[in-house]
């Protein structure tokens, strides 16, 4: 998706959850940078996720910094995906009407999982590539990496991350944590995220697995069945 403030908005990211040296370091070089043509923004996107890597080993802090800097196109479509929540307190009937917009890709509910897969960014020429190489780079929604060569840390999508983040933080009026599942820069053959649906009506938890704690599980993905409470901070 173009997102020609990416590069400001890491910025902001980097200083709101890290210290000036940090900071300077990662954005070293990205002085005109929306200047240069496509392969040289991937690369320096590459090596400022490879010195946010080392340089801030939580990843928790990474997910914070990389999700603040996702496009806001979708932010003006939220009230009324939010009115809707607000009168009826019933996730199916948000989704029937997140449906309704072509806008959002289409989420699929897994039981207490939301799955969230992109579609193709250019979809007639993914249709028409023959390498996988080429598909990649028609898939992939980000101006900034998909002229990447690979390897590139999963840590850059979690901006994409935040697109959906966004979204639902601006319908249920509360934080969200959506989580990576797949990704074409990763090598997979899609790029789809996730958020945990509390079986509990009007109540969504971060998309930490109830059981596992980490990304989706096999548990998560067949429902849920063996739920149990959690904690109040864990609550959106």
């Amino acid at each position: 998706m173009g997102n020609p403030c990416w590069v400001e908005k890491l910025r902001e990211g980097l200083t709101a959850f890290t210290d000036d040296s940090i900071a300077t370091a990662v954005m070293d070089g990205s002085d005109n940078l929306a200047e240069r043509d496509e392969h040289q923004k991937a690369a320096w996107a590459r090596q400022a996720m490879e010195k946010l890597d080392r340089l801030v080993p939580d990843e928790n802090t990474r997910y914070e910094i990389m999700a603040r800097c996702s496009c806001d196109c979708a932010l003006p479509l939220v009230d009324d995906l939010r009115e809707e929540w607000q009168q009826n307190q019933d996730i199916d009937n948000l989704l029937k009407k997140m449906y309704m917009n072509p806008f959002y890709v289409r989420p699929r509910r897994e039981g207490n999982v939301l799955y969230f897969t992109k579609a193709p960014c250019h979809k007639e020429d993914f249709a028409k590539a023959g390498t996988v190489d080429d598909k990649r780079y028609h898939y992939c929604h980000c101006d900034w990496a998909r002229a990447v060569e690979l390897p590139i840390s999963p840590t850059h999508c979690y901006c994409s991350a935040g697109w959906y983040k966004g979204i639902f933080e601006g319908i249920f009026q509360r934080p969200v944590k959506v989580r990576l599942v797949k990704s074409v820069l990763q090598g997979d053959d899609a790029c789809e995220f996730a958020l945990i649906v509390r079986r509990r009506t009007a109540s969504l938890y971060c998309c930490q697995c109830p059981f596992c704690h980490s990304r989706p599980c096999g548990k998560c993905r067949s429902g849920g069945s063996q739920e149990r409470s959690a904690p109040e901070n864990q609550m959106n």
